[in-house]
């Protein structure tokens, strides 16, 4: 699972960027949360039913912060 925040995404070079990532998820075929800036702000409405489509449940947004940061240095340790 990975959970991406695009928040350039009127930068040139960024969404350049950003298009390039998203087809490198969908060539291996990597499970994908997009952020974007009105994700961001209401972020304990959204996320949770992001994470329902990969069924992923979560009774509360601590957990799915925690879920999130969890999954993220799992893949660093895993990289690094």
């Amino acid at each position: 699972m990975y959970v991406e925040y695009w928040g350039y995404e009127n930068e040139p070079e960024y969404a350049a960027r950003k298009k390039v990532k998203q087809e490198l998820y969908q060539k291996y075929e990597l499970n994908l949360i997009e952020l974007n800036d009105e994700h961001i702000k209401n972020l304990d409405d959204y996320l949770p039913k992001m994470l329902l489509k990969f069924g992923i449940i979560v009774s509360r947004f601590k957990s799915a912060i925690a879920l999130c940061i969890g999954v993220h240095l799992r893949l660093l340790n895993k990289y690094l």
